[in-house]
């Protein structure tokens, strides 16, 4: 198993990764859903549509003067997805299972062509 932060340089070399991980058989588990269209296996994140709504709003709050100490913090915890990308999965020879699959919160990506 191979895990992959959040790192610009790795999310540029991620279709070399992920086809060298497939051919050794090993998943790659990473930090972002366009990590897992590139190749990876899965991760768990937030939809960043949502992030850029909510980061609109409060820039749109600091704009019309609300002192930004004012803002709360939004966290996303409750807001989580399962990305996972079918193409890899299958080409790794995992099932992923049905508790996953018909989870409200699972997103099935397939990879960048």
């Amino acid at each position: 198993m191979i895990f992959v932060s959040n790192d610009n340089t790795v999310a540029e070399a991620m279709p070399i990764l992920t086809s060298e991980a497939i051919k050794a058989k090993k998943p790659v588990y990473v930090g972002a859903d366009s990590m897992v269209m590139d190749g990876g296996l899965a991760t768990v994140g937030i939809d960043y549509t949502d992030l850029g709504k909510e980061t609109a709003k409060m820039v749109d709050e600091v704009l019309k003067g609300k002192p930004v100490n004012e803002i709360p913090v939004k966290v996303f915890k409750d807001d989580l997805f399962i990305y996972v990308n079918t193409d890899t999965a299958k080409a790794l020879g995992i099932e992923i299972p049905d508790s996953i699959k018909n989870d409200k919160k699972f997103v099935e990506i397939k990879s960048n062509k």
